[in-house]
């Protein structure tokens, strides 16, 4: 996992591209999570812009940036960001949610972010079709065996252990 304190650069930054968006269909927090997300994403952003990657911002619905490989190939990431109070362990969870299965990308990449925005980590990563192969689908209202949770929109979860490093990306 890669730890990073949230700049107020990026803080700033994701705060205008949430107030440009408002809420979308079928927003789980009815738009309250949209700054996260936009920090997740800003983050994950930066921190391959670091690695020596070139990066390109999209934003579209299906996919937030791609990077550009050597083979002169578009890799599409989308950038899943879900917020907690705690610092995150192996064993918790990565979702996708159902209505998002269809999005054309071709890597996920999960983080994790405190509630006050301050502090995030990137979880890692994994190519599409894997993460689909590989998660446990969990329809809405039913309870999620290994945490007690109850889902609040039909998803896809996969513990963090199972996900590549982003170092492998």
């Amino acid at each position: 996992m890669i730890e990073i304190d949230v700049s107020q650069k990026v803080l700033d930054k994701a705060q205008k591209a949430s107030d440009s968006l408002g809420v979308l269909r079928n927003s789980i927090a009815q738009g309250r999570g949209n700054k996260a997300g936009y920090v997740g994403e800003y983050c994950v952003m930066n921190y391959l812009l670091k690695n020596k990657h070139d990066v390109v911002e999209e934003n579209t619905y299906n996919y937030d940036f791609y990077i550009n490989t050597k083979n002169k190939d578009k890799l599409k990431i989308d950038v899943k960001t879900k917020s907690t109070g705690v610092i995150p362990l192996n064993y918790y969870e990565c979702s996708v949610a159902e209505y998002n299965t269809k999005q054309k990308c071709d890597v996920y990449v999960f983080t994790r972010i405190l509630y006050s925005l301050k502090k995030l980590w990137i979880v890692g990563w994994l190519p599409k079709q894997e993460y689909f192969n590989e998660s446990t689908f969990l329809k809405k209202g039913s309870v999620d065996e290994d945490n007690g949770y109850e889902v609040k929109a039909s998803c896809y979860n996969l513990k963090i252990d199972k996900l590549n490093l982003m170092e492998n990306l």
